[in-house]
């Protein structure tokens, strides 16, 4: 079980992985061997099992998709998954069969309409619907 200072390190870690082991060693106290021991040990016992990376993009849109009854949607759904920008694919009940949310590095929604149009080709897939995001928290 973490203690109050592995917390804290989790903490930091997690609202920038970037941080250094000595920056973390000032702000907790602690010598920068002690912090690098605990981030080590807290990998070990896998309460750490990832330092990620969180590409800036500049635009997400969710984009609802009607398919076809005759075509199933396992086949529709690895084709999704291939399509570039395409961060989050879900099968749905209701009025949608498929939700998938999208992100680009582009400003504008030039890059989210080429998703759509590589969507629209899939077979089996009748109808998109999108929402560009417009604020995230």
């Amino acid at each position: 079980m973490p203690d109050a200072t592995d917390r804290k390190i989790i903490e930091t870690l997690r609202a920038n992985s970037r941080t250094s082991f000595l920056e973390i060693a000032r702000q907790l106290g602690v010598s920068e061997g002690t912090v690098r021991k605990r981030v080590k040990n807290l990998v070990e016992r896998k309460v750490i099992r990832k330092f990620t990376l969180e590409e800036a993009y500049d635009t997400t849109a969710i984009i609802e998709i009607v398919t076809s009854t005759q075509v199933g949607t396992d086949g529709i759904v690895k084709e999704l998954r291939t399509v570039p920008g395409m961060q989050t694919v879900m099968e749905v009940a209701g009025r949608f069969t498929i939700l998938c949310m999208v992100k680009t590095k582009a400003k504008g929604l030039d890059e989210v309409n080429d998703i759509i149009e590589q969507i629209r080709i899939i077979k089996g897939v009748l109808q998109t619907e999108t929402f560009p995001v417009l604020r995230q928290g």
